[in-house]
């Protein structure tokens, strides 16, 4: 018996039910593919509501001085909405970081790049800045962008802070600082130092067993001293290193003293809480180099009555410093807003104590 062959049609009926599937199904797939290849270069991490960007950090990693004077970084803005998004304001976390869009309105879909740039010339170690993107979006319309990068100089300059406080008038004691090469791979010259007041001196310190090299030189130590006023000060200056390598450095400078006359209160107020008969008792600590032991006192005025009258000075030179009191008071019948000083004046050393009268005094 003969038993005939199944036809090839019989033989693989899945395969017939497979080609009318890929036959439907290939036209939606290549317009789906483009529809997902569009959104597979928009999807990236959500800025603001409607915004996407493709990072929103970024990391420089270790970058030298001459590289970290220009940094630049773009980020693309994606609107992934189904409507139009306007970029109304963006903001810099600091004066070294510039950004800019290419388009501050984005029609669904579409995309802007922005461009940061950044100079970080100045700076050492880990460094970091923002950037935000402000929509016209009515929740959730602000996106942060943060970049950051470690500036590995090739000199680091310890302390970057020099602390003169409370010190005497006179030449100050002496404070260090010190410039290290970190990276040897280029000869480093300091090339000079300058300082923001004539008060302000700085000197090399001799490595042991050498002269001291000039400036300009090799790094190394250096000591600063200050010509303290005799008069009441409270100033910040800086010294400005400038190096081989064009990069500058700057150690701040505090410098605070009390001037040769200290008084305590340091100023004196009459107001209309004050009687008639109203005074202050005004203690001096009198210059400790000085051989002086008189006190003179004027009322220094803009041409009006004095409005305050200064009592007898009382010296107790048992003390060292030698140290006085002398009463101010109120001088009835004044009825006005004014300010005054009190000039206190030990051998060649001055002070004025200001002295005001607020209101009106019965």
């Amino acid at each position: 018996m003969t038993v005939a062959a199944p036809s090839s049609s019989r033989r693989h009926p899945t395969w017939t039910v497979a080609v009318v599937v890929a036959c439907v199904a290939l036209p939606l797939l290549i317009a789906g593919g483009l529809r997902l290849r569009h959104w597979g270069a928009v999807l990236g991490q959500q800025l603001t509501a409607g915004l996407i960007c493709d990072s929103r950090s970024h990391d420089f990693s270790v970058v030298s001085p001459e590289s970290a004077a220009a940094l630049t970084h773009a980020v693309q803005i994606t609107n992934g909405s189904d409507h139009t998004i306007t970029i109304v304001k963006v903001t810099q976390s600091c004066g070294c970081t510039k950004a800019a869009i290419s388009k501050t309105t984005l029609r669904p879909h579409e995309s802007g790049t922005l461009t940061v740039n950044l100079d970080w010339r100045d700076r050492d170690g880990q460094q970091s800045a923002s950037v935000w993107l402000s929509t016209d979006e009515a929740s959730r319309s602000t996106g942060t962008i943060t970049l950051r990068a470690f500036v590995a100089n090739r000199v680091l300059v310890q302390p970057t802070t020099l602390r003169f406080e409370r010190v005497a008038p006179g030449t100050s004691e002496e404070r260090i600082f010190e410039v290290t090469q970190l990276v040897p791979d280029v000869p480093l010259i300091i090339t000079g130092i300058r300082t923001s007041s004539p008060l302000i001196e700085v000197r090399r310190i001799p490595a042991s067993g050498s002269g001291a090299p000039p400036i300009p030189g090799p790094p190394g130590k250096f000591r600063v001293r200050v010509t303290v006023p005799r008069f009441k000060w409270d100033s910040t200056g800086f010294l400005r290193i400038s190096t081989s390598t064009s990069v500058e450095y700057l150690v701040a400078v505090y410098i605070e003293t009390e001037g040769a006359i200290v008084a305590a209160p340091q100023s004196v107020v009459f107001d209309s809480s004050s009687s008639a008969a109203a005074s202050t008792e005004v203690h001096l600590q009198l210059p400790a180099d000085s051989g002086a032991r008189t006190v003179a006192t004027d009322v220094l005025t803009s041409g009006e009555p004095p409005a305050f009258i200064v009592g007898p000075v009382t010296i107790d030179g048992e003390r060292h410093p030698a140290t006085a009191t002398v009463t101010v008071r109120y001088k009835p019948g004044q009825r006005r807003a004014v300010l005054q000083r009190l000039r206190v004046r030990c051998g060649s050393d001055v002070l004025d104590i200001p002295v005001a009268v607020i209101g009106y005094i019965e």
